[in-house]
């Protein structure tokens, strides 16, 4: 067991972006094979209301803290010595992931967003790191497990033989299709991305890194989104509420 943090009924390890791309590169050269999954606000709500999407997470090798207030609520419960270097986001770790990737000639399969949308990426990565062997296909078909679809899908991936596969389908999806799928592919590691290629490819903009350190991009996308955003940021939160009461209470 890695050393993690508990809260609000979820936990999350303690682990900044060098030590997260060495973990990556790691598993690359060993062979092995890895999911690398992330929580915040959103996904604890959807951790508390699905088993299948929590039994996912048993099996993440690795659990990123994405968001501020998983960092704030745990220096303010003083669980264990919290850096704010210990959030990390997709807008923070794919430049660097991708340099890596790129020094290193590695394979990346994109699995996700509408059809395409792969082609999207496809130039951005040409443009950025042209040494990054790329394929994908769009999250658009049947994610039930063994489904014909998703059988394609999997022939997709193990023709290719990526070292890293990234998967952007949105919680839960993303997480659930990993796991059914996980023994089936020939990767080294899965990384659950929700729509994090969309900032990259200039989809959505992203947001100043000024406003993440305040732990307010939420709000910034709230602006940006709103009939995207609003019940995620205000009203799932609520939900939480016993959560936080619990973590109060252990803490005496």
């Amino acid at each position: 067991m890695r050393n993690r943090v508990e809260i609000l009924g979820i936990n999350y390890d303690r682990i900044d972006l060098i030590g997260l791309i060495n973990f990556c590169t790691n598993t690359i050269e060993q062979n092995q094979k890895s999911i690398i999954l992330y929580h915040n606000l959103h996904s604890i709500f959807l951790f508390h209301k699905d088993s299948y999407f929590a039994n996912c997470f048993k099996h993440a090798a690795l659990i990123l803290a994405d968001g501020m207030p998983l960092i704030f609520w745990a220096k303010l419960l003083k669980r264990k010595q919290i850096s704010r270097n210990y959030r990390i986001t997709y807008v923070d770790l794919l430049p660097e992931l991708l340099k890596e990737m790129n020094k290193r000639k590695l394979k990346l399969f994109f699995l996700g967003g509408p059809p395409n949308f792969g082609e999207r990426v496809r130039e951005f990565l040409e443009v950025n790191y042209p040494e990054i062997q790329f394929k994908y296909e769009h999250g658009f078909f049947d994610p039930t497990r063994n489904s014909f679809d998703s059988q394609n899908v999997v022939q997709s991936i193990n023709a290719f033989h990526p070292h890293i596969t990234l998967v952007g389908m949105g919680m839960p999806l993303q997480e659930k299709w990993i796991w059914d799928h996980f023994n089936f592919i020939e990767t080294n590691v899965f990384l659950a991305g929700g729509a994090c290629m969309e900032y990259f490819t200039g989809t959505v903009s992203k947001p100043p890194r000024w406003i993440g350190k305040l732990g307010l991009e939420w709000l910034y996308r709230l602006l940006e989104s709103p009939k995207r955003y609003y019940f995620r940021y205000l009203i799932e939160p609520f939900s939480l509420i016993p959560y936080f009461f619990k973590d109060v209470i252990s803490r005496k």
